[in-house]
């Protein structure tokens, strides 16, 4: 009797150990799992050893990628941080389920190009963005969404100090996916064309951009107040080869 109380508390130490050990090692995803196999919530009765081990790394390798997954989606401050493909009525609509399926691969971002969302509001103009922006954070592209009037705000409390300006201008320009809701809903005058200009005129270099707006892309030189060579430069820009999604 005496021997089965040592063989049980051995065991117990070694399981703690055990457990401990993976947190130690910053393995919380194993330690977990090692937790629900002495629940015999697994059974690893039949399986080799090199089984459960790929089981284990299966499990942490996922808990990592979802945690990684989080703080792209955090850091992107997307408007809806959850939105998906999968909970997009197309009804009414004119896009489609397979043209949204298909930038929901990114390539548009590999390709440095932009995409434009166009709909009346509140037809889902900005979920739709934001469900493509949540598909480039789960494929590690680092992704940033912005309010057109947010933006400006930002550029202009940047302004007081150069390095801070300077700091802004590069999240910006070099974000890998940069989303900018809002987009010509009212009348631009010259100045703000000049930072949007300091802004889109790099994107090409960097990644891809998805801009979002109430106004009909026929209709965005109307809202450009500046002259006619800095308003067409800056509009074959941004649409010349873009991908153009009419909501409604």
């Amino acid at each position: 009797m005496t021997d089965l109380i040592a063989t049980v508390e051995r065991e117990r130490d070694r399981d703690e150990f055990i457990r401990s050990g993976f947190k130690l090692l910053r393995l919380p995803a194993m330690s977990d799992h090692y937790s629900d196999v002495l629940e015999r919530n697994v059974d690893y009765t039949c399986m080799s050893i090199g089984e459960i081990l790929e089981e284990f790394i299966t499990e942490e390798l996922a808990r990592r990628k979802d945690k990684a997954t989080e703080r792209r989606l955090r850091d992107a401050r997307l408007w809806y941080p959850h939105a998906d493909v999968n909970d997009i009525s197309y009804e009414g609509k004119k896009v489609t389920r397979q043209q949204v399926l298909n930038l929901c691969r990114c390539s548009f971002i590999d390709a440095k190009a932009f995409v434009i969302i166009t709909g009346s509001p509140r037809s889902g103009t900005t979920f739709l963005g934001c469900a493509l922006g949540a598909s480039s954070c789960r494929l590690k592209y680092r992704t940033l969404y912005v309010r057109y009037f947010d933006l400006l705000q930002e550029m202009s409390s940047a302004r007081r100090e150069p390095e801070n300006l300077q700091e802004k201008l590069q999240q910006f320009k070099e974000a890998e996916c940069l989303i900018i809701d809002d987009w010509m809903n009212a009348d631009v005058s010259h100045n703000e064309l000049v930072i949007l200009r300091e802004i889109l005129d790099y994107r090409s270099k960097f990644g891809g951009t998805i801009l979002i707006s109430h106004t009909k892309v026929d209709l965005w030189k109307t809202r450009m107040v500046s002259e006619t060579s800095y308003r067409t430069s800056l509009f074959e820009t941004i649409t010349k080869g873009a991908t153009i999604l009419e909501v409604n």
